[in-house]
């Protein structure tokens, strides 16, 4: 385990310095980063809130490739491998919603305010459908 120090850290907006504790080989652009993130001047929270958003939107991601693995990886892997590039763009809200029906599985992906729901139907009839 690392040991930690105290060292001075500079915020990059507005100079203003402060000592935290990190780990006694961490570089001191690392170190202004942590200010930076800490400090309260407003470019500096605006640049924590790009970060956190950031950071929300790669979890949503991971969450929704979890479940695509959980539904579609065992017998629909092609389908799988295309939600998980559609689900980006779906995190990001650019796409609403997105239908993939392939045989009688039908897969819909949905963009919410709580994140991205995928689910899985597997008595989908392609039946009264114009082109087949």
């Amino acid at each position: 385990m690392a040991k930690t120090i105290e060292k001075i850290g500079i915020c990059k907006f507005c100079q203003q310095s402060k000592y935290i504790r990190v780990a006694e080989d961490m570089p001191d652009e690392k170190i202004n980063d942590q200010v930076s993130y800490e400090c309260s001047c407003e470019a500096g929270k605006i640049w924590r809130a790009g970060i956190d958003e950031k950071k929300r939107i790669e979890a949503m991601i991971l969450e929704a490739k979890g479940i695509s693995f959980a539904l579609l990886d065992k017998d629909k892997p092609a389908i799988e491998n295309l939600v998980n590039d559609l689900v980006p763009v779906m995190v990001k809200n650019e796409i609403k919603k997105i239908s993939i029906c392939h045989e009688k599985t039908k897969v819909t992906i949905r963009s919410t305010s709580q994140g991205v729901t995928i689910t899985r139907n597997d008595t989908y009839s392609e039946e009264g459908r114009a082109n087949k």
